[in-house]
């Protein structure tokens, strides 16, 4: 077997194996593999008020709708963040056409872009329910007044597509307020768009749920060139909906409320306790490296395959150094010193006779030496007779 296989065969598998390792979470949609914190059950009713999309909350335009008060855990961006966590809350309806959103939340820090901001929904989804998700969706209303986008995931090429201010799928209308710190973003969606990688909701169904569709996440993005390079601090939360087939009855005085906490600033402290929050796993979709941004699965495996590939060229190469300035020291018999030359010429000569020979070289050495008492000629101690003159040795001469 070639010795380059015998020394680099090992470090090939490993880094085969982890390839094979890689793939199936890069070729998943942008989200994790997992809920962020626990899944909040949402009730979302069929309306009875209509909703002005306009970011202000007018009249009892939304006492139709029960609230959910949401505790956003932050994923990204986290070390230089106002805060882990942010208070949220959230209302949904429907009206069998559109999914309405309300969204509320306080943001003390100060703003440089009114773009800096967006309250987003998120949905990944298989045929399963479990990753890697086939599809994904993506609604992100962002600023203040008039903007949203959304995006796709092209099940084919796993590829995230943009589709910024829903120019090309108008599945999604949004206004963005800002009074103080305080935030509202008024949005909707069509429950059934008919557009090719966008999802069908129906009323009756329930979804988010791992296992069975997918998962469903509340986010808010912010910060710094939020909108053109990437969220710099990213919150999210796990949802589900349940599209309820019938208008809700809400209490006037009180909400419905799905956790202990309220809408908050950031420097308060959230009553939602981390007890019944989950671990957070962070979405490929807010991994990122400083300066780059949030990277995309596939942009996440490049660099993994980068870095791999820089490891082996380094590996190889200082082990090819090594190997050029190792000398090799050639070990021989303590007893028989014979030219390098002489060894490599006898190379091809059987072992036993290599073995016999020096064995018979060592006894030659410490045999005990006779000479002829007629001519003097050295023999062996055990000769019988003078290799020289023939004659008989009777004993050895000293």
């Amino acid at each position: 077997m070639p010795h380059y296989v015998v020394e680099f065969g090992p470090l090939i598998l490993l880094m085969v194996i982890s390839i094979g390792s890689i793939i199936p979470f890069a070729n998943a949609s942008a989200p994790a593999q997992s809920t962020i914190g626990t899944v909040i059950p949402i009730e979302v009713p069929v309306l009875t008020n209509s909703v002005s999309l306009n970011g202000k909350v007018d009249g009892d335009e939304w006492s139709d709708a029960p609230q959910t008060n949401l505790t956003l855990l932050c994923t990204y961006g986290c070390d230089h963040a106002p805060a882990s966590v942010l208070s949220v809350t959230v209302r949904l309806k429907h009206d069998e056409k559109w999914l309405y959103f309300l969204f509320q939340t306080n943001w003390s820090t100060v703003l440089s872009n009114v773009n800096d901001v967006s309250a987003d929904f998120e949905y990944h989804w298989s045929a399963n329910g479990w990753g890697p998700y086939t599809f994904a969706n993506y609604l992100w209303p962002w600023g203040i007044g008039w903007g949203a986008s959304e995006a796709y995931e092209d099940p084919t090429t796993q590829q995230l597509i943009h589709d910024h201010g829903a120019s090309k799928y108008p599945v999604v209308e949004a206004y963005g307020n800002a009074v103080g710190d305080s935030l509202t973003y008024e949005f909707r969606a069509l429950l059934k768009s008919g557009y090719p990688d966008h999802w069908s909701l129906s009323p009756g169904g329930t979804y988010g749920v791992p296992g069975v569709d997918g998962m469903m996440f509340m986010e808010f993005c912010a910060g710094p060139g939020s909108f053109n390079s990437g969220c710099p601090w990213d919150y999210y939360r796990s949802v589900s909906l349940n599209l309820l087939k019938f208008p809700m009855a809400v209490p006037s005085a009180t909400s419905t409320t799905r956790s202990a906490s309220s809408i908050t600033s950031l420097t308060s402290t959230s009553t939602e306790t981390t007890s019944s929050q989950s671990v957070v796993l962070m979405p490929f979709s807010t991994i990122g490296l400083p300066g780059l941004g949030p990277l995309s699965g596939n942009q996440l495996l490049i660099v993994i395959l980068l870095a791999m590939v820089v490891i082996v060229v380094g590996v190889l190469l200082y082990r090819r150094r090594r190997g050029g300035s190792r000398s090799v020291t050639r070990v021989y018999d303590p007893v028989v010193t014979v030219p390098v030359s002489r060894v490599e010429k006898d190379a091809a000569v059987p072992e036993a006779t290599r073995t016999y020979a020096r064995a018979e070289t060592r006894e030659t050495e410490v045999a005990s030496v006779t000479y002829c008492p007629q001519c003097g000629t050295e023999n062996l101690s055990d000769s019988k007779f003078c290799r020289e003159c023939a004659t008989r040795i009777n004993s050895p001469r000293k």
